[in-house]
């Protein structure tokens, strides 16, 4: 027997986020990323979080937990969101459950469509992973169980598939010197200068909201919530993970790397943020993969060399130091993104996907 069960009391918030963990037991290579943003959701501890009207369930079944999630509704998008999905194995009636309510709180919140696998913003990952299971998530990235595909397909929904990339640092191959020549009379490029982090936020976030607004549900952030999220990552990151393409002086562009911080972590492991920074500052020098995040250029820039410039940077800087890495997630429907991604980093790489429940009035 199947029970709905709303998460309301801290002992449920922890049951709530330690359910993942039973999930992947079995999962060597999953890591823990993504509950660290279900934590957040759930205590709506920053900005973002109180801004969206969440309500995190449990599904019962005879006293143990069979799935998990919640709704989140945001202003900033038409849509409801079933977010944080977990669920053990043949556990398909629980996902129907899930699908109806989340129906159910689209209507409560005047949507007219319910996502599934996005996680309140593209910024906190991005579907659920079809194949490379027996790969690690880097950091900033979904692991999935494959029989989530199962709940979902067959049911009518949209698919939007998306995919990641992998660079690999020796098969760079560098533009002409006349054509670097041209771009770099054009443009200059700096990196960012972390010590006045609210001033770079101010640059940056504008960037993102600016360059990614075409990018299938993304919604513009406030500058506050950009600085809010990077603010938590400042400790692990260097003024070299943002490079910036400027014109006449003027930011038209970015380009935000990291190492792969994952590669500090082991198996199926529980994290909080001490005991990652702990592993990071212990085991830094073990990684060798990187993470493009993210990149974007103002349209007016796409087709002037500034992306080629930016990548130009990029393997300038991790030359040496990282065997590559994988990037972002891209949408297969945004042709210029993948076009980018397979002209510097070859064929796509993992895939991913995100369901669209349209509901008809």
């Amino acid at each position: 027997m199947l029970k709905v069960c709303d998460v309301k009391t801290n002992k449920e918030k922890t049951q709530f986020i330690d359910f993942a963990y039973g999930v992947y037991r079995n999962r060597p290579f999953y890591r823990d990323t993504l509950n660290y943003t279900c934590e957040n959701f759930l205590y709506q501890k920053d900005f973002f979080s109180r801004s969206c009207r969440i309500k995190p369930i449990m599904i019962h079944e005879n006293g143990d937990i069979a799935a998990r999630c919640a709704y989140i509704a945001h202003p900033g998008l038409n849509a409801a969101q079933i977010a944080l999905f977990e669920a053990l194995p043949e556990k398909r009636e629980a996902a129907d459950i899930i699908i109806d309510a989340g129906r159910t709180f689209a209507v409560e919140h005047k949507a007219d469509r319910v996502l599934i696998g996005l996680n309140g913003h593209t910024s906190y990952g991005v579907g659920f992973q079809c194949d490379h299971f027996d790969d690690p998530n880097p950091f900033d990235s979904v692991y999935t169980q494959e029989y989530y595909l199962d709940y979902f397909r067959n049911r009518g929904f949209t698919e939007h598939e998306i995919s990641t990339y992998y660079v690999r640092t020796a098969l760079y191959q560098a533009a002409a010197p006349s054509l670097l020549s041209r771009i770099y009379n054009l443009f200059t490029f700096r990196k960012a200068c972390l010590r006045n982090l609210r001033r770079e936020m101010d640059i940056l976030g504008a960037l993102f909201n600016e360059t990614l607004k075409e990018t299938p549900f993304f919604f513009p952030r406030p500058i506050t919530e950009w600085y809010e999220l990077f603010k938590e990552l400042k400790p692990i990151l260097r003024d070299e993970n943002i490079i910036y393409v400027l014109h006449k002086g003027v930011e038209v562009g970015f380009l935000f790397w990291h190492p792969n911080y994952n590669m500090v972590l082991s198996g199926n492991g529980k994290n909080n943020t001490l005991s990652f920074f702990m592993k990071y500052l212990l085991r830094r020098r073990k990684i060798t993969e990187m993470k493009i995040n993210a990149l974007g250029v103002m349209p007016e820039y796409s087709q002037s060399g500034a992306v080629m410039g930016l990548f130009h940077e990029l393997y300038s800087v991790i030359n040496g130091h990282f065997d590559g890495g994988e990037t972002g997630f891209v949408f297969d429907s945004n042709a210029g993104s993948a076009s980018i991604c397979q002209r510097f980093c070859g064929p796509a790489y993992k895939h991913y996907v995100l369901f669209e429940d349209v509901m008809t009035q």
